[in-house]
């Protein structure tokens, strides 16, 4: 399958900013079976961390809403 293109890097951006607006209520977690092993993936309203760990998406160039 290989790496993303960017056209795909700019859909997932663009449904995943979908979700998280329209969908997300609280937090999700998701387990993603890879090759690699899986991959834990955590959604929520508040940051796990400290804040300036997190990349925007505005600071992609895969952004443009």
């Amino acid at each position: 399958m290989g790496p993303l293109s960017d056209d795909e890097y700019r859909t997932f951006f663009t449904l995943l900013h979908r979700y998280c607006e329209e969908e997300l209520d609280q937090a999700e977690q998701f387990s993603v079976p890879t090759g690699y092993g899986d991959v834990y993936v955590s959604f929520g309203r508040h940051p796990q961390g400290p804040e300036d760990t997190y990349t925007p998406l505005g600071d992609t160039k895969f952004w443009n809403p």
